[in-house]
């Protein structure tokens, strides 16, 4: 039981990475995220053009005050 927990330990610390300052900013690429789901992103690009009163590639267009 302890042989197997210390094998497992191994395995996880293994995994374990120290990135170094000038390697970040290639993990901070937008293409590096995780990729939304596409409901959430329309709901949040819509939001957003409430908000901001702008209208972007998606023709929707709004005030501030969001009640569109």
């Amino acid at each position: 039981m302890r042989l197997l927990l210390v094998i497992a330990l191994a395995l996880a610390l293994g995994a374990c990475v120290r990135v170094r300052p000038h390697a970040r900013e290639h993990l901070a690429d937008p293409a590096m995220q995780a990729p939304a789901w596409p409901a959430i992103d329309r709901v949040d690009t819509h939001t957003r053009e409430i908000s901001e009163g702008s209208e972007g590639a998606t023709a929707s267009g709004g005030g501030g005050c969001g009640c569109n």
